[in-house]
């Protein structure tokens, strides 16, 4: 990680450095990874990445509102990159379902699908809030059912989809995948 700050610092405005410290610095280091995104936005106020993760560690800390601004910060930043532009919505949504605000999480998700139909984390949490709330479940349903096609095996999609047929009343086959998530885990 020292080796990476220094690459990072010896050329601050090469964007290279400050990803390659980011993914070098310690998984269970939320302060560690705020550091590093708040440093290259130094150099490289204009670089969408930084502020997502940023927010990603403010969301870990529970420091919901602040992660939200730093998103409304960079996502202007992302508007050439769909996949990136779906992450950050994807974000917002989960931070305004965490501020009980479900209508705009739905709304911010739906913006996320718009730019990736396929960002399955995305499809997983909205998915699974639906089923919540117990609205739309056969939309909950058929966005859950992609996540579990592109990754038959995993288990937390596995037991989204299980919960969701429990929730539709088709226990024998929500028992199915709700054994298989655990066997997975």
């Amino acid at each position: 990680n020292f080796q990476y700050r220094v690459y990072a610092e010896s050329d601050p405005t090469n964007p290279v450095g400050w990803e390659q410290l980011l993914q070098s610095t310690d998984v269970d280091s939320i302060d560690a990874l705020i550091d590093v995104c708040k440093s290259a936005i130094v150099y490289l106020p204009e670089e969408p990445l930084f502020y997502f993760y940023w927010s990603v560690g403010e969301y870990q800390k529970k420091e919901f509102k602040q992660a939200l601004q730093t998103l409304n910060r960079g996502i202007g930043f992302a508007e050439n990159n769909p996949r990136l532009l779906s992450e950050f919505y994807g974000q917002k949504g989960s931070i305004y379902y965490e501020l009980k605000q479900q209508d705009s999480a739905f709304i911010e998700f739906d913006k996320s699908l718009k730019y990736n139909p396929q960002n399955l984390g995305v499809l997983n949490n909205y998915s699974y809030y639906l089923s919540l709330t117990h609205k739309d479940l056969d939309r909950a349903e058929n966005m859950s059912s992609i996540t579990i096609k592109a990754e038959p095996t995993n288990p937390t999609y596995l037991d989204t989809y299980g919960w969701i047929l429990f929730m539709q009343g088709a226990y024998t086959t929500a028992k199915i995948y709700l054994e298989n998530a655990v066997k997975y885990s």
